[in-house]
């Protein structure tokens, strides 16, 4: 039985994954996220 690889959905930069993991931290079930996504310049 093969173990299943993670599978990357979008990618973040270093600084909002360490914002949404102090966010997630102290939860005790996994919550929704809502991402909003701009065209940025």
């Amino acid at each position: 039985m093969s173990v299943p690889k993670e599978i990357n959905m979008f990618t973040v930069s270093e600084k909002a994954s360490e914002m949404i993991k102090e966010f997630l931290k102290d939860r005790t079930e996994a919550p929704s996220i809502r991402v909003l996504m701009q065209e940025g310049g």
